[in-house]
C-alpha cells in the first residue's frame, strides 16, 4: 500500500485557484484516470468528518489538463474565485485539511493531503 504524499496549499480570497497534478504509476507511465471520478475534499481538520468543500470531475472543478487527457493521469483542479471567497475571511488566514481522491469503482485511493491556507488579503 502506497500512503498519500502530503503537500500543503495556498489559496488567496480573490483569486482562481488552480493545480495540476499528473498521476503516474511506479515505472513513470500516466496512470488512465478515464472511468474514474477525482474529488478534492476540503474539511476543517483531519478528524472532522463533515466537508466544507467537494470539488470534482462530477461537478466540473476537475477536468483534464490542457493539451493532457484523463487517460494519461494528467488533471487540474480549477476553483473560481468565487468558491474560494467563501472558505475565507477578509484580513484572516483560515486553515484547513483537505484530500484528493481517485475512485474507481469501488476503490477509493487517495493521492495528496495536507494544510489548504486561505489567505484573506490577495498577494502583493
Amino acid at each position: 500500500m502506497a500512503f498519500p504524499g502530503k503537500t500543503n496549499l495556498d489559496a488567496y480570497l480573490t483569486d482562481t485557484y488552480t493545480l495540476s497534478v499528473h498521476y503516474k504509476d511506479s515505472t513513470g507511465s500516466g496512470v488512465d484516470l478515464g472511468s474514474s471520478t477525482i474529488e478534492m475534499d476540503v474539511r476543517d481538520s483531519e478528524k472532522d468528518p463533515v466537508s466544507q468543500v467537494i470539488w470534482s470531475t462530477a461537478t466540473g472543478e476537475i477536468a483534464a489538463t490542457a493539451g493532457g487527457a484523463l487517460s494519461a493521469g494528467q488533471f487540474t483542479v480549477t476553483v473560481a474565485a468565487a468558491q474560494i471567497e467563501r472558505l475565507g475571511t477578509r484580513g484572516d488566514v483560515k486553515r484547513y485539511f483537505y484530500e484528493l481522491r481517485v475512485k474507481t469503482g469501488a476503490v477509493v485511493e487517495t493521492l495528496i493531503s495536507g494544510a489548504f491556507r486561505v489567505y484573506g488579503e490577495p498577494r502583493n
